[in-house]
């Protein structure tokens, strides 16, 4: 991930905690305790937040939280039909050399992510070309609604592994298959959606990412189970 783009998403993700903040973290619908992270080395290691809850965790320690957001599909209606998958990103090219860099799902610089809080937009912002919301000019004001899933990391890439068969030692020679071969977007496992392909096409560093459905991340969801 490159630091352009990692500025512009960490500015996407302060309106998105300021926004979670008020609405959620720091209300009694929270039964727990929140600490928000500042410091930028933290959140490169992915940690954007930590977590305490005896309700949620069986446990009275913090947690490490990277906060997760689709914010290239913003959705701007909330009758909209929610967006039914996330992307996690397994590895991205380097733009100024052939080499790439470990993505934020396996890659050994976030090992201290204990959980990923993802969240899905609905915002009142303008309609893109794409059909989904400008994030550009989302703020604390224009957001309308968030999806929010505290997903364990170590469960999910057990999911992964046993589902699709990429896991933390083999992640980058897969990519470095798919990526060699040309052969994206692939199917895994007879499933009837792409679950590689390239995140955006005018990126230059071509992340690619492993879909998930919504359904399947709803079931190791532990934050919404109390309520």
């Amino acid at each position: 991930m490159y630091m352009n783009k990692f500025i512009k998403d960490l500015e996407y993700e302060k309106v998105i905690s300021n926004w979670l903040e008020t609405e959620y973290f720091n209300t009694d619908l929270f039964p727990g305790d929140y600490v928000r992270v500042d410091d930028l080395e933290q959140q490169k290691k992915g940690i954007d937040f930590k977590l305490k809850s005896n309700t949620i965790f069986k446990n009275q320690i913090f947690h490490n939280v990277d906060e997760k957001a689709a914010t290239s599909y913003i959705a701007t209606n909330l009758n909209d039909k929610e967006l039914t998958t996330f992307a996690f990103e397994i590895d991205s090219n380097n733009r100024h050399n052939s080499s790439r860099s470990e993505g934020w799902l396996f890659g050994n610089k976030y090992n201290e992510t204990e959980y990923y809080l993802i969240c899905w937009i609905w915002a009142d912002v303008e309609l893109k070309t794409n059909g989904f919301g400008n994030p550009r000019q989302l703020s604390k004001e224009s957001i309308r609604k968030i999806d929010r899933f505290l997903v364990n990391k170590n469960e999910l890439q057990k999911y992964i592994e046993e589902t699709y068969g990429i896991n933390k030692t083999n992640f980058m020679d897969v990519s470095s298959k798919f990526r060699n071969e040309r052969t994206l977007p692939v199917y895994l496992n007879g499933f009837d959606k792409p679950r590689l392909y390239y995140s955006g096409k005018l990126q230059p560093e071509q992340p690619l990412n492993l879909l998930i459905d919504k359904f399947i991340l709803k079931q190791f969801d532990i934050l919404n189970k109390y309520y």
